[in-house]
C-alpha cells in the first residue's frame, strides 16, 4: 500500500515525513517584565524535524503591517525539560527567535527533537509597553516514521 508523503534519510534508517505543527498559546499579563509559561509536548510515537518556528500575538495591531511593524515586542526562552537544556543562555526577543510574524523563522539547518520531549516554553513582557494578550508560538516541521 503506497504511503502519502515525503521520504529522508537519516544514516542507515529511512523515514517518511508528514507535516506537524506543536502550537501552544500562552496569556499573559499586561505586568511589566512578568512571565508566563506553557508546555510543548513531542509526541510519543515519532520524533520530530523541526524547520521554523513562529510567533503570533494579540497585541499585534490588526493592521496588516509588514515586517515587524508595530510587533507586540516580548522575549522567550525554551528549556528542554527531559534533559534541562536550554535553548537560549538568557530570554530571547520575539524578532530574533521567531522574525516577523507573517514569515516566522527558517532555521538555516532542521533541528531534530526526540519523540516525547517536552518543551517548557516561557513567555516575558517588555519592561516597558507591556499588554495583556495570548502569544503563540508554532513549531513547523515533520514527524519522521521509520519505513523499510
Amino acid at each position: 500500500m503506497p504511503q502519502n508523503g515525503c521520504f529522508r534519510q537519516i544514516g542507515n534508517q529511512r523515514f517518511l515525513l508528514k507535516p506537524r505543527d506543536y502550537p501552544v498559546s500562552i496569556v499573559h499579563d499586561g505586568t511589566a517584565s512578568t512571565t508566563a509559561t506553557g508546555i510543548i509536548q513531542i509526541d510519543t510515537s515519532a520524533p520530530f524535524l523541526l524547520f521554523n518556528r513562529h510567533m503570533f500575538d494579540t497585541v499585534d495591531p490588526t493592521i496588516a503591517a509588514p515586517g515587524l511593524d508595530g510587533q507586540y515586542e516580548n522575549a522567550i526562552t525554551i528549556q528542554d525539560s527531559s534533559n534541562n537544556y536550554n535553548w537560549s543562555s538568557d530570554f530571547v526577543p520575539r524578532s530574533a527567535f521567531a522574525r516577523d510574524r507573517m514569515h516566522g523563522f527558517t532555521l538555516a539547518e532542521e533541528c531534530l527533537l526526540d519523540g516525547n520531549t517536552r518543551l517548557l516554553v516561557t513567555i516575558k513582557n517588555p519592561a516597558a509597553g507591556a499588554a495583556a494578550g495570548t502569544t503563540t508560538l508554532t513549531l513547523q516541521g515533520y514527524s519522521l516514521y521509520a519505513v523499510n
